[in-house]
């Protein structure tokens, strides 16, 4: 360790305001595989997942305090969206989905007393249509990464075909490529 302190997440789901100071929450976003499934055994969609993307808009609706805010991730920060200068409030925070999204999920938010490092942590549920409710105390700045998820089926296929002088096909190098006079047919199955 390097003396920092570290962050260990905790039953702390909602932290408590107890200042009226403004904050800040930084939105991370990140484009996952197809088919990526973050509950794989190895799974770690921080490594997994290509890095962050820019040109997704978020908005964001203060529950009591009417504020409101849109923004789309590279405005300001590469592959991020920045809401500074909030009041402590319930933030309902809106993603506007890219086409073909199958999932979104935010594992954590990391969050830390303005200019300190990470104290705790929240966990936003992020529903299928790319909405959470995150609750925001005064003076923190809360960074969280959210991750898509694209819908399977758009993929290539690619078919080599060979032709093999031997009884029983054990690997390629007794095979020669075939490419006069072949055709495939390639059929969806629902």
């Amino acid at each position: 360790n390097d003396g920092s302190p570290t962050m260990t997440p905790t039953m702390s789901v909602t932290p408590t305001a107890t200042s009226t100071a403004p904050s800040t929450l930084y939105i991370y976003k990140f484009l996952c595989p197809e088919g990526y499934n973050p509950g794989a055994m190895g799974a770690n969609p921080e490594t997994d997942c290509a890095p962050p993307q820019d040109g997704v808009q978020f908005n964001i609706t203060g529950q009591t305090n009417g504020y409101t805010s849109q923004s789309n991730t590279g405005d300001s920060i590469n592959g991020a969206v920045m809401f500074g200068g909030i009041e402590p409030d319930t933030y309902h925070v809106k993603e506007t989905l890219p086409p073909n999204t199958d999932a979104v999920f935010s594992p954590q938010c990391v969050v830390a007393n303005v200019g300190e490092p990470p104290s705790s942590a929240i966990f936003p549920v992020v529903s299928a249509s790319g909405e959470a409710d995150i609750v925001v105390p005064g003076g923190v700045e809360i960074t969280c990464h959210w991750f898509n998820v694209p819908r399977a089926g758009s993929s290539d296929l690619t078919v080599h075909k060979q032709n093999c002088d031997v009884e029983a096909y054990v690997d390629d190098s007794s095979c020669t490529p075939n490419t006069t006079g072949v055709t495939f047919e390639v059929y969806r199955k629902d």
